[in-house]
């Protein structure tokens, strides 16, 4: 039984889509968690490990693998560091946000040059490039998969308002079709979102995972 956890994942869909990849490539008794990001399989086919986690991390996740269980059996030194401070989406969160923050600033602060269109669009165009290249990568292998996930909507609703806002910026139609504003702070949300299920100081209380000794009790007249 091989166990990984998987970074990434937002939703059910996102476990579901690894699962069907995984079956697809040969494997038995797929079972993975997206709340605890745990996965556990049977490697039937005798597939690399290497190539099944490249083949996951190419979905737009990443793979944990553990030191005592799996690293024996990588084929060609095939490794995972994730010992070091800042992963990859904690340095495209932290750059998004030094891009993301000027532009939450235009709505409280009154500075004119940062409610042009111009800056506005060089603001939010690298959120815009980090945030297709990350979450983009998951929505499209779940789509090619058949179970389109949480990305999917984010990118079509970040993506949608960012456009828009060009052809009316190019257009000269007006304040009204500006929203290059929500787009980053959108996608520097959603990364936040992402960082609190493995960032300790970011996690919010834990819940109950399994009722025990629950009763309901109905009023009665």
């Amino acid at each position: 039984m091989i166990q990984w956890q998987i970074e990434g994942m937002t939703c059910t869909n996102c476990a579901l889509g690894i699962q069907k990849m995984l079956e697809k490539k040969g494997a038995s008794q797929v079972a993975v968690n997206y709340t605890t990001g745990d996965l556990s399989f049977h490697n039937d086919a005798h597939i690399p490990l290497e190539k099944l986690a490249s083949d996951i991390e190419a979905m737009g996740y990443e793979v944990v693998l553990p030191k005592e269980e799996n690293d024996a059996e990588l084929s060609h030194g095939h490794q995972h560091d994730h010992s070091t401070k800042w992963g990859k989406l904690e340095k495209m969160f932290i750059v998004s946000a030094i891009f993301t923050i000027p532009l939450i600033l235009a709505m409280f602060v009154p500075l004119s040059f940062l409610h042009q269109p111009a800056v506005q669009f060089a603001l939010s165009l690298p959120v815009m490039l980090i945030g297709m290249y990350h979450f983009g990568r998951s929505a499209w292998s779940s789509i090619k998969i058949g179970v389109p996930n949480m990305d999917v909507l984010i990118i079509i609703g970040s993506s949608a308002a960012f456009f828009y806002s060009i052809y009316g910026w190019l257009n000269h139609l007006g304040h009204q079709y500006m929203f290059l504003k929500p787009p980053p702070v959108l996608l520097l949300w959603y990364s936040w979102a992402m960082l609190s299920k493995n960032t300790p100081f970011l996690k919010p209380p834990p819940r109950c995972k399994i009722w025990q000794n629950c009763k309901l009790i109905l009023p009665t007249e």
